[in-house]
């Protein structure tokens, strides 16, 4: 029984953090693909399920837009190795967070 309640309650803590993290849009895409141009929803969608899936069994999930995305370009990298991230999945969430912080004008918040 014990066991079940630690399993609801890191389920619950999980679906929380994730509401910190946005889901992309048309307009993220866009965005993104003046740096990528080959980004998509999809792989935009694919670097936040990274970000989610392999960062927050180690920590609770640091919302994109705390941080600047020199700071990302900072972090990810050094979170890399502990997180068994390979290259592709590295800039994917790399690219994720990038433009999920990305200064946003009033119309876009």
């Amino acid at each position: 029984m014990q066991r079940m309640s630690v399993i609801c309650l890191m389920l619950v803590a999980t679906a929380a953090c994730t509401s910190a993290v946005p889901v992309p849009t048309g307009d993220d895409a866009k965005w993104a693909t003046r740096q990528w141009p080959e980004t998509s929803v999809e792989t935009l969608s694919g670097g936040r399920s990274l970000y989610v899936s392999r960062c927050a069994g180690c920590h609770a999930l640091v919302p994109p837009a705390k941080h600047s995305g020199d700071r990302w370009l900072q972090e990810v990298p050094r979170m890399t190795q502990r997180a068994h991230l390979d290259d592709g999945e590295r800039d994917l969430i790399t690219r994720y967070l990038l433009t999920a912080s990305r200064p946003r004008d009033a119309a876009q918040r």
